[in-house]
């Protein structure tokens, strides 16, 4: 009865990478990307009413949460690596 148990595991193990890596490419990074282009933008180009403390403001917010991003990406990476690994291992076990 455990030996079918590595079904499930195997296909959430697939579920979680294919959506890390989706949030990752489609997410994590452009966003990564736009970020680093704001921080590297002339602050004479801001709009009126903003000054460059708040943009600094904005850019370190917006980097903490693209690193929490990051983190939780390569945890569920890993995830869906040993969920994948463990149902492997459960459907080659004999009985």
């Amino acid at each position: 009865m455990n030996k079918w148990i590595g079904i499930p595991l195997v296909v959430i193990g697939l579920v979680a990478l294919g959506c890390a890596l989706f949030f990752a490419t489609q997410i994590l990074m452009p966003a990564s990307e736009a970020l680093a282009q704001l921080t590297s933008s002339d602050p004479s180009l801001l709009a009126l009413g903003y000054d460059q403390s708040t943009l600094q403001s904005l850019s370190q917010q917006l980097g903490s949460l693209l690193a929490i991003g990051w983190i939780w990406t390569l945890s569920s990476i890993l995830a869906g690596a040993f969920c994948i690994y463990a149902g492997v291992q459960m459907l080659r076990k004999k009985k």
